[in-house]
C-alpha cells in the first residue's frame, strides 16, 4: 500500500494481502493517482472484498485484465499499470 499512496515502485518479489470490509471505489483503473473520475479513465466501484496485492499478481493466470472489470468477480485492478 506504501507504494501506491507515497506513488513509488513496490517491491518486486513481495505479495500482500488487504480487505475492504465497506468496499470503496477508484477513480481510475488506468491512472491509480487520478484525482477523480474522468470520462474514459474507467471508473471502479465494489462492495466489501480482498485484495492480493503486488508486481507479481499482474502474472498469475486465469483473472480478466481489462480496463473495465466485472467487479463481482475476481479481476487484476490496474492491470497497466506499475503498481
Amino acid at each position: 500500500m506504501g507504494a501506491r499512496v507515497e506513488t513509488h515502485q513496490p517491491p518486486p518479489d513481495k505479495v500482500g494481502f488487504m480487505f475492504m470490509l465497506a468496499g470503496g471505489s477508484d477513480a481510475s483503473n488506468t491512472d491509480p493517482y487520478a484525482k477523480g473520475p474522468e470520462p474514459g479513465n474507467h471508473w471502479i466501484s465494489t462492495g466489501a472484498h480482498i485484495m492480493v496485492v503486488g508486481p507479481a499478481v499482474k502474472t498469475m493466470p486465469g483473472y480478466p485484465k481489462g480496463a473495465d472489470p466485472d467487479t463481482s468477480k475476481p479481476y487484476v485492478a490496474g492491470p497497466r499499470t506499475s503498481i
